[in-house]
């Protein structure tokens, strides 16, 4: 099931304008959208010059919207932090890259290993999980479409929501890529870092900041496994 081999039939399911070329994959570099500036590769950072000066430490940030949202490109958590890094370590070539690609799972990560080492980054920093948190709780946003474009999809959904695997199984199943793409990183003598999402303790937040999480979570996500409920 790599993306490649489907291309073709997943872009005739994108609409005119759309921001990708390979939906939650590749994006669309020939299309900008709002506030979100790509380079050539489709990754929202400046331009990235290779083979890579032997001065310069370089930083590959990957993972889905967590990744790369910002209010600006400048505003995203790499950017950020090379920021900090450059204003602490002054003396030093300091590049962080924001790799990230909204929707993207960890498989398909996996799948663009390729593309990361072609980038020769010194450390890769990899933010992911919640994608294949909502592929699994919220299968729904992959097929939910299809009934709109064949009768035979309105038949075969019920059949698609069966053949979900249970929570265990997709745990170890992003762990195995996790690890896959750590190991092939680390053969490079690429170091590695892990990076996971902030959760509250509801304990330490008031009641209203509770329910606004639970709505967000529940209602504009539709992600039950985020929920602070005991």
């Amino acid at each position: 099931m790599h993306p490649e081999t489907h291309a073709e039939f997943l872009r005739k399911l994108l609409q005119e304008g759309s921001r990708w070329d390979i939906p939650l994959y590749r994006p669309n570099v020939s299309v900008q959208h709002g506030h979100i500036h790509l380079n050539s590769l489709g990754f929202r950072s400046r331009e990235i010059a290779t083979p890579k000066a032997d001065d310069l430490f370089r930083i590959l940030c990957i993972g889905g919207s967590t990744t790369e949202e910002g209010a600006t490109n400048e505003t995203t958590y790499p950017a950020l932090l090379e920021s900090q890094l450059r204003r602490r370590f002054s003396d030093k070539q300091i590049e962080v890259i924001n790799a990230g690609i909204s929707g993207i799972s960890s498989d398909w990560h996996l799948l663009r290993i390729p593309d990361y080492l072609n980038l020769e980054p010194d450390l890769v920093i990899i933010h992911l999980g919640v994608n294949d948190l909502w592929r699994h709780y919220n299968f729904e946003w992959a097929v939910g479409l299809l009934p709109r474009y064949s009768n035979f999809w309105q038949i075969a959904i019920p059949a698609l929501h069966a053949l979900r695997k249970d929570a265990q199984a997709q745990n170890r199943h992003t762990r195995l890529c996790v690890e896959l793409m750590t190991i092939l990183l680390q053969q490079q003598g690429i170091a590695v870092a892990y990076a996971s999402i902030a959760c509250p303790n509801p304990d330490d937040i008031t009641r209203q900041e509770r329910q606004y999480y639970q709505y967000q979570a529940g209602n504009h996500w539709k992600l039950p496994a985020f929920s602070l409920q005991r």
